[in-house]
C-alpha cells in the first residue's frame, strides 16, 4: 500500500463496508469500534504502537460448574490452533471467553477480504464455543 500509516478512522469504515454495514451503521461502528454480527459482539481496535488491528469476539461467560472443562478446552485448542493470527482466552475483568484475531493494519486494502475473513472466523469460533459449553454472552467483555 502507498500509505503505510493506517488510522482507525479510515480502517474501521473500510472493514464495515466489506461486512455489508449500512452507511449509518458504519458511522456508529467507526465511532465506538463495536459491532454485532450473527449475535456475537465484536470490538475492532487499532493498536497505534504495533499497527495491529485487534479484533475481539465475545463467546460468553462459562457456567461456574463448567469452568474447568472450558479452561481445559481453551488451553488444548491454543496448542492445536493452526491459525497464527487468532487466539482464545479469558477476559481478565468479566471472566468471559474472548476470541481474538490480529492483522497488520497497513496490509488491509479496500477490496481485500482479509479482515472480513478473520471477523467471520472469530464469529464462528465464538458461536461454536457457545454451543459446546452453553456460554452466556457478556457484552461488557469486549465493548
Amino acid at each position: 500500500p502507498e500509505d503505510m500509516d493506517m488510522d482507525q478512522a479510515r480502517l474501521l469504515p473500510m472493514i464495515c463496508t466489506q461486512l455489508g454495514a449500512t452507511p449509518a451503521d458504519t458511522q456508529e461502528i467507526a465511532a465506538s469500534g463495536c459491532l454485532t454480527l450473527e449475535n456475537v459482539d465484536l470490538v475492532l481496535r487499532l493498536n497505534d504502537i504495533t499497527q495491529q488491528l485487534e479484533i475481539y469476539a465475545d463467546a460468553g461467560v462459562p457456567d461456574a460448574c463448567d469452568e474447568t472443562a472450558v479452561y481445559r478446552h481453551l488451553l488444548e485448542s491454543s496448542l492445536a490452533n493452526g491459525l497464527p493470527a487468532t487466539s482464545v482466552g479469558i477476559h481478565p475483568d468479566s471472566g468471559a471467553v474472548v476470541c481474538k484475531g490480529t492483522v497488520f493494519a497497513p496490509l488491509v486494502l479496500p477490496d481485500d477480504q482479509l479482515c472480513t475473513s478473520i471477523v467471520l472466523l472469530l464469529v464462528s469460533q465464538a458461536r461454536q464455543l457457545r454451543e459446546r459449553f452453553g456460554l452466556t454472552p457478556a457484552r461488557e467483555a469486549v465493548c
